[in-house]
């Protein structure tokens, strides 16, 4: 009825400790804390190929799926139920913050939608070590898998995300003392020698001022091949949205990104003919196609 998937939020189950109901997705009990399934990781498919061509690409690059720019530009915020966190998501949080007092009450990534009823601030990991691992320990069983440690770099260190995939894996098999795939909060936050100290100090950061898009107005094609990362030919509605976001500079700010998301929902089927969810490149560069279309909403805007 209300769009989302009826396993998300509609089936409930009765926490054994204090009986409140709990989505059936849940790892711990949002009123009590009761952990569920202490093997349970939360990282697992954060983002998983069923996701919007666009939450894909953010989650890739460490950047916040609202306002689709870097997620460690500035503070950290994740969805909770009351105290305990309810999804392994990061979002930057101020947009997360913005969209719980518009009225949002689940998770923002289309194959998540856990229901969530406060925002909790994520602490830098220099400045409140416990506070920090607590957060990021999403099923609080004290260890951390490579997904976890991964998206929370991503998410809150300055070092370039591409890279993270590719180094990763060596320097968490040598944090990992017992090759359990799993690595403590001490082989993981050591200052001097841990996996967290080491890829602060080492690892290349992310570039301070990524190459700026083409002008739409003047290079339709350019623009659009600017955006179509993934080389299909063809860009999605929520990969519009996020190449506007990054065109006008729309940083922390989930209102005005919420307007244009409404925005395309209002137009997008005049230039998605065939209902596939994409235009391609000829639609779109196409006399009063969809590029002229945003050209004038860009200029309106500035």
């Amino acid at each position: 009825q209300n769009g989302r998937p009826p396993s998300i939020g509609a089936m409930t189950k009765p926490c054994k400790s204090c009986s409140s109901n709990n989505p059936s997705h849940a790892q711990f009990c949002g009123v009590c804390g009761q952990v569920f399934d202490a093997q349970a990781r939360g990282y697992e498919n954060y983002v998983p190929p069923t996701a919007k061509r666009a939450e894909i690409r953010a989650a890739k690059l460490g950047e916040c799926p609202i306002c689709y720019h870097a997620l460690c530009l500035d503070k950290t915020g994740a969805c909770a139920l009351g105290s305990n966190r309810c999804c392994p998501h990061f979002f930057h949080l101020n947009c997360l913050s913005q969209a719980y007092s518009s009225g949002k009450r689940n998770c923002l990534i289309s194959t998540c939608q856990a229901d969530f009823d406060n925002v909790l601030p994520v602490p830098q990991a220099s400045v409140d070590p416990d506070g920090w691992f607590s957060i990021v320990d999403i099923n609080r069983d004290g260890l951390l898998s490579r997904d976890e440690v991964r998206e929370v770099l991503r998410a809150q260190v300055d070092v370039d995300p591409v890279l993270i995939d590719e180094i990763l894996p060596a320097l968490f098999r040598q944090a990992d003392s017992d090759q359990d795939g799993l690595i403590t909060r001490e082989e993981l936050m050591r200052p001097e020698s841990g996996l967290l100290a080491y890829v602060r100090d080492n690892m290349p950061r992310r570039p301070v001022a990524p190459p700026p898009p083409p002008d739409l107005s003047r290079d339709k094609a350019g623009w659009f091949r600017f955006f179509d990362a993934d080389g299909t030919g063809t860009l999605s509605k929520d990969e519009v949205l996020r190449a506007l976001t990054q065109t006008l500079g729309l940083c922390e700010e989930a209102g005005k990104v919420a307007e244009l998301r409404s925005t395309l929902d209002n137009i997008w089927t005049v230039f998605d003919t065939d209902g596939s969810g994409a235009v391609d490149g000829a639609e779109f560069i196409a006399r009063d196609g969809l590029a002229d279309t945003l050209a004038a909403t860009l200029g309106a805007r500035r």
